[in-house]
């Protein structure tokens, strides 16, 4: 009999715990991290007919005497030499200081190359889960010299990657990011302190190894955990787009839209955003506007829930599309458009609020990038979490029977 306790980073469940008659190897899921294995070893003479705990330390149960101590620790030494007989996908802490001290050199040069992003909002994302934390408009970054001075500067409004570059810049002499504070003033409080990597969001990849920073510490997935949710990733069909999003034709449209919308007697909508100008542009392209089912699900939200939700935005040739403009330094924006698009899928599936003249068979999601920042596999973009988010949507759309599709337009002309 074999326990696993396993902890999942994409899916509706966090964490569960399975026995088995007979582990079968390599039956492991995209987002899985295995954070407890009891089982039996089949050699009994070197190891005991009792079962051993793999976690975060290995418990072994044995009858032997303190003198047959330094032969089981050799023995485990014996073995650690061997090569793996099974790999499992696991999340660990980094905690060599060689590692930590690179980690954190490359997390400076992000820093002061704006490579990064502050997640301050109501919510931190934690895969596609969002747990409510705080809401603040006004910062404080600090850092204590050497000379037990300290260096400050107040932020009013949104704080950015810029403004903790800028900070850095202004110490003159040779400082430690984890020293480096952050300071929220909330209207519930005078304000709380908090290292500034706490609000940091960075992964990278060293000599092959994700590493990837949460709530302030630095961990890593393995890479069997990282192999198995790429495999899964990499199924997902990619389209690029051939037809670039002009930016400039969009500003010249809102100018246009703005001055009708201004004029005496204007009757219409007073729509402008990007996304809403995409979207009737498709339409010469075959595309169907799904504004209806819009306000049909408002509708039936009213009831259920008070948030609005759209289905999507256009549909042609069996796809339903989700629409949003990608920015890499808006990764919670992303995330947010992958879980409406499952939200959405939901609502399809289980309240069949489509008529019967939309035959969908595929869900999409469609990101207009800057011209610059295109992709050519879905794993180039950077971010863990939003390859987690895409994961947990990918294993829901398959799972309703349909199949994952996402698509690149490039946007030119910025």
């Amino acid at each position: 009999m074999v326990l696993k306790k396993s902890r999942y980073f994409v899916g509706g469940k966090r964490q569960e715990i399975t026995s088995y008659n007979e582990f079968s190897l390599g039956n492991y899921k995209p987002g899985e991290s295995i954070e407890h294995l009891k089982m039996k070893s089949a050699d009994i003479e070197q190891w005991g007919e009792s079962n051993i705990i793999f976690a975060d330390s290995i418990q072994i149960t044995s009858n032997l005497n303190p003198l047959g101590l330094t032969e089981l620790l050799n023995n485990i030494e014996e073995q650690l030499e061997n090569q793996p007989t099974i790999e499992i996908p696991k999340l660990e802490k980094v905690i060599e200081e060689d590692i930590i001290n690179e980690l954190n050199n490359n997390l400076l040069e992000q820093i002061l190359n704006e490579n990064l992003q502050t997640i301050i909002e109501e919510f931190t994302v934690y895969g596609v889960y969002f747990c409510f934390n705080y809401l603040s408009s006004k910062f404080q970054l600090s850092y204590r010299r050497q000379d037990n001075r300290y260096i400050r500067e107040v932020i009013e409004g949104e704080l950015t990657i810029r403004h903790v570059r800028d900070f850095l810049n202004s110490i003159d002499e040779n400082y430690d990011i984890d020293k480096v504070k952050l300071k929220l003033f909330t209207n519930e409080s005078r304000g709380f302190t908090i290292p500034i990597k706490e609000v940091l969001d960075c992964f990278m990849d060293i000599d092959g190894v994700n590493y990837f920073l949460k709530e302030g510490e630095w961990l890593k997935f393995n890479n069997t955990f990282m192999e198995y949710l790429k495999r899964s990733i990499n199924n997902i069909t990619l389209e690029r787009e051939q037809n670039d999003f002009n930016e400039q034709n969009y500003l010249q449209w809102k100018q246009e839209k703005e001055r009708q919308i201004n004029a005496p007697g204007y009757i219409g909508d007073r729509i402008t955003y990007r996304e809403y100008y995409f979207n009737g542009s498709q339409v010469r392209n075959g595309y169907i506007l799904m504004d209806r089912e819009l306000t049909q699900i408002e509708s039936l939200l009213q009831v259920r829930r008070n948030y609005r939700l759209e289905v999507a935005d256009l549909y042609k040739d069996n796809t339903i599309w989700s629409v949003k403009f990608f920015k890499r330094d808006e990764k919670e924006k992303i995330i947010y458009n992958i879980e409406q698009s499952k939200i959405a899928l939901e609502f399809i599936v289980q309240d069949n609020i489509l008529d019967n003249s939309y035959d969908v068979k595929n869900i999409g999601l469609w990101f207009i990038v800057d011209e610059g920042h295109e992709f050519n596999e879905i794993l180039e973009i950077n971010s863990i979490q939003i390859l987690l988010a895409l994961e947990f949507w990918n294993q829901k759309v398959i799972e309703y029977g349909f199949n994952p599709i996402i698509k690149f337009t490039k946007r030119i002309n910025i």
